[in-house]
């Protein structure tokens, strides 16, 4: 039995929609095949995660950071 691919969830399309009304960036960087990182801007100041993940890791990370400022800014900024 393969590894059962990961999609988003309408929780992590609010998310990521907030994020770009209110000028969070964030992006997957493509390294090599199959290779990714996640880059941040937020404020003005950019920001890269350090780690490298595969195509499917790299779309639940880039997720899971919009989850995160849409959970830490929600009820700060509209």
């Amino acid at each position: 039995m393969g590894i059962k691919k990961w999609y988003p969830n309408q929780h992590d399309y609010n998310a990521r929609d907030f994020c770009i009304r209110n000028n969070i960036k964030i992006w997957r960087v493509t390294v090599s095949n199959n290779k990714y990182y996640i880059g941040l801007e937020i404020n003005g100041k950019e920001t890269r995660d350090p780690e490298y993940y595969s195509d499917d890791e790299s779309l639940r990370k880039y997720y899971e950071y919009c989850r995160y400022y849409y959970d830490k800014y929600k009820d700060k900024i509209k």
